[in-house]
């Protein structure tokens, strides 16, 4: 609890600059973020997950006392979503890991409400080290296991580590698991707490859950923009955006630095401290390959083993490739969008059916299809409901859902539905089940809860009264479908462009 009694007397005093002058201290980050259930090897090349990161940094650590440097372990968070392994434990296997390696603190990242947010309490427990975000608070001051800060100090240097989240969170997640919650915005919080920490820190470190893009110019907050309106800060460690910067940006000063995803690589960076200057003296994105930690698997795989047999049964097979690549299904239509879609809409009865992309989140190859490929496809739990709207209505929904733009995890994957819309975005046609929508009639809409509630940016439905959850989830009707077919019939499920963006007018 050293890093809470610090951080509680550091938030009514402020004390002068500690470090040695003349001294240059060598700092050394170890740096993953979005790891998303992946705390086991890859079987395909056995690389990656935390007893082979376990390794590494043991390794590491051991050179920096050789060395008398300064060692730092952080994540930028996304622990959670993207294993069937680890969702089925809530993500027990990778917070036990990352407590027995040592992890000094964690963003907080947008996936970790998936689930409600009491469930972080539990999270907690396991890992023991700092949740980080500045701009997430209980509006009803309710325990919430998450700090703004923290501030580390050896050899008489002081580092702090600010926590931010996408401001986007309750969007980006089922709204009833953030209930409670506020998220403020992430570059004025930064304004606030960056003097602060200036003023008690020698060196200030930003992990980030806000994402990365070249030049900054995203819709919304990113590290770019956050380090070229906040001065101040000397490194953001980040996450949200999967990206690779095997070389840190350098903007306003501030170092920028992306360790990609899935615990495949780990960023390594080396800086240097002297006289209240920081220079870089190497950098790399390590892949995470070579011997595992047996005490770590001593922890993983006993973990592993509680959900190993259920996910290994087989519920049905396919003779095609059921196509849910993220650079795919965000994109266009695809088989799999149509298979999950048209689940759906059978079993509602529903005039059409949509999807956000994001929910669809793997591949499925041909042969055998399991419990757990289905649970990496849909590992969100959410319920699917129905909401009936006039064609007036329908027509009105669609405006948005033709604004979307390919790439974005709201991207649709749609059935009974024909849409066509001209290079502004705006509809030129709109067919429900082939025929011309008809203003007066009533339609009935079926979607997953997360939608119906706003989440993604999709207009809410969920306060209509014709709106129905019917409880059953999006992976058990999709899943049911498999175990009654047997065997899946690609025909059903073609791609036939339903959807055509941009067409020129004339």
């Amino acid at each position: 609890m050293k890093f809470l009694i610090l951080f509680l007397s550091l938030l009514v005093s402020s004390t002068a600059f500690t470090y040695d002058a003349g001294k240059k201290y060598d700092l050394t980050f170890f740096h993953v973020s979005d790891t998303h259930g992946h705390f086991y090897k890859s079987p395909t090349n056995n690389e990656g997950g935390f007893a082979i990161l376990s390794t590494l940094v043991k390794n590491a650590r051991q050179e920096a006392r050789q060395n008398n440097s300064l060692f730092f372990l952080t994540s930028g968070g996304d622990v959670n979503t993207g294993t069937p392994e680890s969702d089925l434990l809530m993500a027990e296997p990778d917070f036990r890991a990352m407590q027995a390696i040592g992890f000094d603190a964690m963003a907080i990242g947008n996936h970790e409400f998936d689930k409600h947010w009491h469930v972080l309490a539990q999270q907690h427990s396991w890992a023991q080290f700092p949740f980080l975000s500045a701009n997430i608070r209980s509006a009803k001051a309710q325990y919430l296991p998450i700090i703004p800060f923290i501030i580390k100090e050896e050899q008489n240097l002081r580092v702090a580590f600010l926590g931010l989240t996408t401001e986007d969170t309750p969007f980006l997640s089922l709204p009833a698991n953030t209930q409670g919650l506020i998220f403020d915005p992430a570059i004025a919080t930064a304004q606030k707490w960056i003097p602060f920490l200036r003023q008690r820190a020698d060196v200030v470190v930003v992990l980030s859950h806000l994402g990365w893009c070249p030049l900054g110019n995203c819709a919304g907050p990113n590290d770019v923009l956050l380090a070229r309106t906040v001065p101040g800060i000397d490194l953001i460690l980040g996450g949200h955006s999967h990206s690779s910067l095997p070389v840190p940006e350098i903007e306003n000063g501030t170092f920028i630095f992306h360790a990609f995803e899935k615990n495949q690589k780990v960023g390594i960076l080396n800086l240097e401290f002297l006289d209240g200057k920081i220079s870089l003296k190497s950098s790399e994105l390590k892949p995470i390959a070579g011997e595992e930690d047996p005490a770590l698997l001593a922890i993983l795989d006993p973990l592993r083993q509680l959900s190993a047999e259920k996910l290994k049964t087989v519920v049905g097979e396919t003779p095609v490739f059921l196509d849910g690549e993220r650079a795919n299904v965000r994109h266009k239509e695809t088989n799999l969008g149509n298979l999950v879609t048209k689940t759906i809409q059978l079993r509602t009865q529903a005039d059409l059916t949509l999807i956000n992309s994001g929910g669809i989140r793997a591949s499925i190859a041909p042969g055998p299809i399991t419990y757990g490929d289905i649970f990496k496809v849909l590992p969100f739990g959410n319920t699917v409901c129905t909401v009936e709207l006039t064609g007036a209505e329908l027509i009105k929904y669609m405006e948005v859902i033709a604004k979307m733009n390919p790439g974005e995890g709201n991207f649709p994957q749609m059935s009974g539905v024909t849409l066509t819309t001209n290079t502004e975005n705006k509809i030129l046609e709109l067919k429900i089940n082939h025929e011309e929508i008809k203003v007066g009639k009533i339609y009935k809409l079926a979607m997953n809860n997360f939608m119906a509630e706003g989440g993604d940016f999709y207009p809410k439905v969920k306060d209509l009264p014709s709106f129905i959850d019917t409880g059953l989830t999006v992976e058990y009707i999709f899943r049911s479908y498999i175990v009654d077919q047997k065997v899946i019939d690609p025909k059903e499920f073609e791609v036939t462009n339903y959807y055509q963006r941009g067409v020129p007018l004339h």
